[in-house]
């Protein structure tokens, strides 16, 4: 079995005092399959010739002196299926790579890895007012790049580190991927040493405080308009993939997309992985289309949801037009809907089917955006694994008298075909939204105020 290559990235500057011992803790890994790339950001001291002087080592000048800018030279360059960092003054214990690289093959679902790490203040340093005497008493988590392994994948969809932050780039990238809904597990060794000196980019307290207050307000403000897409599958191979692109296709760039595979037994499963780390899976049993929007909208990390059918598309403005009329009322906002016959049906097929495909007003959960609170207040879907679910959800917003925007311009494309839940045992359904109206009626007459 063929072992995967790790890249490492090695951003330097003047590192000439502590490369050499940085480079050697990569050569002195238990995991041998690496390669290093040591991208000098314009040194002027002995960097280039220590670098060099490992034959090992691939070394990449840049006049461009930002750390940033080198760990993303250093990821354009590398040809690992995963990549690591590490800061020119860092070291890493003997198993760091090995330790993160078994956990991830063990836990194929994560994005990324990092660890604990020794804080040591170098001697004849005087210790920075930041650094208590708890940090160098104990392990402290790590979220920083010297203990991340990522999926190579995973960190080129990420957009790389943002350059315009010349301290907090590494703290930007953290944040995002948190929002973005990455897991990134913390596994308890400490497997990285950072070593605290004079020379520290972080001793650059005021600049890098500025910063890292910037990366927070731009990430709760990311956040406040964030909308998670969920989308329910089952046995959807047919349909699923128009589906999932016309939500990558959104003008409205900052989304999630969450696919739940309901328990598909057809190659549901293959479409989902065409898409990697563009979007986020899910797979349970079959429980139903209210129980699979509900596990959506619990691993959702946006402060707007919205729902697609397998099925069906959306118009390419769908987010952004419903957003930009999202005001203080906090509304349910809906649209018009264009419904269509599919067009694989059979001739005999289609004349089975009556369909107004006019654009018209429609109250589905595909045409539907609402903030997380407002789901909150209304509640789930409920569970049964019967049909019904959004008229049972529609009822209840209808009884807590929600604001409601329907908008004129068409966001939804409906498909019909012959599979369509709705047209599957046509009686059955019709009882079954029976018990849902009657639901409604009952949950009325029992908070009506007596006479």
């Amino acid at each position: 079995m063929n072992k995967p290559l790790i890249s490492v990235i090695i951003p330097a500057y003047n590192g000439e005092k502590y490369l050499g011992e940085a480079i050697q803790s990569i050569l002195n890994q238990t995991y041998s399959h690496v390669e290093i790339w040591v991208i000098d950001n314009g040194s002027v001291d002995r960097t280039k010739k220590v670098a060099q002087s490992f034959p090992q080592v691939h070394y990449v000048y840049s006049e461009i002196a930002d750390t940033a800018h080198a760990r993303n030279k250093g990821a354009s360059l590398a040809r690992g299926s995963f990549l690591a960092f590490l800061d020119q003054d860092d070291l890493w214990t003997p198993d760091k790579l090995e330790k993160q690289l078994t956990f991830l093959e063990k836990n194929p679902s994560l994005s990324a890895v990092v660890c604990q790490q020794h804080i040591v203040l170098q001697p004849g340093c005087t210790k920075p007012h930041w650094l208590k005497q708890t940090f160098l008493d104990t392990v402290q988590p790590a979220y920083l790049p010297s203990a991340l392994l990522v999926k190579r994948k995973i960190f080129e969809q990420m957009n790389l580190f943002d350059p315009t932050f010349s301290l907090a780039s590494d703290v930007a990238w953290f944040f995002k991927a948190k929002h973005s809904g990455l897991e990134i597990a913390l596994i308890p060794e400490a497997l990285v040493t950072r070593r605290i000196h004079s020379d520290n980019a972080s001793n650059r307290c005021a600049q890098a405080q500025k910063e890292i207050l910037s990366v927070i307000r731009t990430s709760l403000q990311e956040r406040r308009t964030k909308v998670s897409v969920i989308i329910a599958v089952y046995n959807g191979e047919k349909y699923l993939a128009e589906a999932i692109e016309s939500v990558l296709a959104q003008d409205h760039p900052n989304k999630e997309v969450i696919v739940v595979n309901d328990g598909s037994t057809d190659g549901t499963g293959a479409i989902i992985e065409r898409f990697g780390p563009r979007i986020r899976s899910i797979y349970q049993t079959n429980q139903g289309l209210g129980a699979a929007r509900n596990t959506g909208v619990c691993a959702s990390t946006g402060s707007y949801l919205t729902f697609l059918d397998h099925d069906d598309f959306w118009e390419k403005t769908k987010l952004s037009t419903q957003m930009a009329k999202m005001d203080e009322t906090d509304p349910l906002i809906f649209s018009h809907v264009k419904q269509f016959i599919c067009p694989s049906l059979s001739e005999e097929e289609r004349k089975q089917i009556n369909v107004d495909e006019r654009a018209l007003p429609a109250h589905f959960a595909g045409n539907l955006l609402l903030s997380k609170r407002r789901f909150s207040q209304i509640g789930p879907f409920f569970e049964e694994n019967v049909v019904g679910e959004f008229v049972d959800w529609y009822a209840r917003a209808l009884e807590t008298k929600v604001p409601i925007v329907t908008l004129p311009q068409v966001t939804l494309y409906r498909r019909v075909h012959t599979s369509n839940m709705g047209r599957q045992k046509e009686l059955y359904d019709r009882t079954e939204y029976l018990k849902v109206l009657k639901k409604g009626l009952d949950r009325r007459r029992s908070h009506a105020t007596p006479s």
